[in-house]
């Protein structure tokens, strides 16, 4: 089953943490993409103009969706690499950096499929939920940075936790983590096992986290 819900009341299990980001050399390709024509959702502006006015203050705000699903047996680390980053190539949203200008503007900028680069980290035993949650909510910035997404997963004895962190601005969180457990299984075993559950599937076993914070 996948778990769709808000960041901030997740406590998954407790495991071996290895999470997924973009590699330096790829945020500086974003840094130097100019801007698209492709107009940017009034609500996306919306949102973007008031992180902005937040950024560097205590003032509360939800801002992470989390979802998760659990897998049998021990991770493949390196067809989950290969998993996320053809996710991230193949979405345009996980290729988009929105800037907030000097003059309140907010403008679109698209990086080309192959300058997309992630890499895994192992990040040891973490004895609890919350420390857990703690490590992945530092992890993601927020929607004014290109990278405000992360991937990651928790092992456990006989099974592992796959989970997508994404900021608000990208939205459809369910659709994401169907497309990446396909895309696992895909390139773990040749082909998507029966039982994959889709979208569809996914929205009738939503789980809300919600709490604001």
């Amino acid at each position: 089953m996948v778990d769709l819900g808000w960041f901030d009341g997740w406590r998954p299990r407790s495991g071996q943490l290895t999470t997924w980001t973009v590699l330096s050399s790829a945020r500086s390709a974003m840094l130097q993409t100019p801007a698209c024509t492709t107009p940017v959702r009034g609500w996306q502006q919306r949102y973007l103009r008031a992180t902005h006015r937040l950024a560097g203050t205590n003032c509360p705000h939800v801002r992470l969706r989390i979802t998760d699903f659990g897998i049998a047996g021990r991770p493949d680390i390196a067809a989950m690499t290969r998993a996320i980053t053809e996710l991230v190539r193949r979405h345009d949203s996980f290729r988009t950096w929105f800037s907030v200008e000097p003059d309140g503007r907010v403008l679109r900028h698209l990086l080309a499929p192959e300058e997309v680069e992630l890499v895994a980290t192992a990040r040891g035993d973490l004895a609890d939920g919350r420390a857990i949650s703690a490590a992945v909510r530092a992890d993601v910035p927020d929607a004014l940075h290109w990278d405000c997404f992360g991937f990651g997963v928790i092992e456990h004895e006989h099974s592992f936790t796959t989970y997508v962190a994404v900021d608000r601005l990208h939205s459809d969180t369910a659709t994401t983590a169907t497309d990446l457990q396909a895309l696992y299984e895909t390139h773990t075993y040749g082909s998507t096992r029966p039982g994959t559950p889709t979208a569809e599937v996914v929205r009738r076993h939503t789980n809300c986290y919600r709490t604001v914070g």
